[in-house]
C-alpha cells in the first residue's frame, strides 16, 4: 500500500489494516494482519503511529523445527525529506532519533515499512519453546521427541597429545 504524502490532509490519515496480508522474501506471514495506522504530516515530516498483529513462521534454533509465532508490534516512525541531508553520504543517529526514516518523492511505501518491522521483531535466536532440549552433536535425534544412546561427551581426538603431556608432568 503507497501513500501520496502530499495528499495527506491536515486532519491526518486513519488505515485499518484488518485483512491486509503481506509477502515478505525474509519471513513466511502466516496470517492477514489486523491493526491500525494515524499518519500524520507536520510541514515535511510524516508521523507514522499505530500497531500490527499478525503471525509468522519461525525455525527454531535449537532443533530446527518450523513454529507458528505471534507477532505484534506498536509502530512509532517519523519520515523526514531525504533532502535534509544535505548530500552527506553518512548521517549519525542520535539519542533521540532511533525512530527516524527518510523518504524521497512524493511517496511512502506502508508495506516495506511493516515488513521491516516484523523483521525487526523477529528474536536472534528463536526458540520453539524455552525449554527446548535440540538435536543431539552425534547423531542428530530430535532430543525433544526421543533420547538417543549417545553419550553427553564428545571426546575431541586433537586434545589427547595434550592429556599425554600433563601425564608427564605429573
Amino acid at each position: 500500500m503507497k501513500i501520496i504524502i502530499s495528499e495527506i490532509s491536515e486532519e491526518g490519515l486513519y488505515i485499518n489494516l484488518e485483512g491486509m496480508t503481506l509477502v515478505s522474501q525474509v519471513v513466511n506471514i502466516l496470517s492477514p494482519l489486523k491493526g491500525e495506522l494515524r499518519i500524520d504530516r507536520v510541514d515535511k515530516e510524516v508521523i507514522i503511529k499505530g500497531f500490527y498483529d499478525t503471525s509468522i513462521e519461525l525455525v527454531c534454533s535449537r532443533c530446527l523445527n518450523t513454529f507458528k509465532k505471534e507477532s505484534s508490534h506498536d509502530i512509532f516512525i517519523t519520515f523526514r525529506p531525504l533532502s535534509e541531508l544535505k548530500g552527506d553520504e553518512v548521517y549519525e543517529l542520535h539519542d533521540g532519533e532511533l525512530e527516524v526514516d527518510f523518504y524521497s518523492g512524493d511517496e511512502l511505501d506502508l508495506d516495506s515499512l511493516i515488513e521491516e518491522e516484523i523483521i525487526l521483531s523477529i528474536p536472534m535466536k528463536p526458540l520453539c519453546h524455552e525449554d527446548c532440549k535440540g538435536l543431539c552433536p552425534r547423531c542428530g535425534s530430535d532430543l525433544n521427541i526421543t533420547s538417543c544412546g549417545c553419550s553427553p561427551f564428545i571426546k575431541d581426538e586433537r586434545f589427547e597429545v595434550l592429556k599425554k603431556l600433563l601425564k608427564k608432568g605429573d
